[in-house]
């Protein structure tokens, strides 16, 4: 019940910045890593200038921030931590070069995969572009 809680609010608040132009994003998910409990890590990777040296940690704060504030305390209560990745790094260049997803509605699920080498239990990918 808590994830569908979960999954449902990421939803929103991910449309809803994407309708107001506030991301630009190549991919958005939450990910449930087999030695983990049943929290999550919300894996974001946005497109942000290299050229800013702050831009991820400024972003990040943004974003949890916004979390903080739309999410309910048992929704917050299951993400374990929230990851900024730069859009070439390994994992999301796998992801996005594999599986398009544009539209958060139209989420895929993922379980019991290994991408990365990264045993997975769960993954929800709100976004891969």
């Amino acid at each position: 019940m808590a994830e569908n809680s979960l999954v449902e609010s990421l939803k929103l608040l991910l449309k809803d910045r994407l309708a107001k132009k506030q991301d630009s994003i190549a991919l958005f998910m939450l990910l449930n890593k087999e030695d983990s409990t049943e929290n999550w890590d919300l894996l974001v990777s946005p497109y942000l200038s290299k050229k800013q040296p702050d831009a991820y940690k400024d972003y990040l704060t943004t974003y949890v921030t916004a979390l903080s504030t739309t999410l309910s305390t048992e929704d917050l209560s299951t993400i374990s931590r929230v990851v900024t990745l730069d859009p070439s790094s390994p994992l999301v260049k796998n992801i996005t070069s594999t599986l398009r997803v544009t539209d958060p509605d139209n989420m895929v699920s993922m379980e019991n995969v290994i991408i990365n080498q990264i045993p997975i239990k769960k993954a929800r990918i709100f976004l891969s572009t």
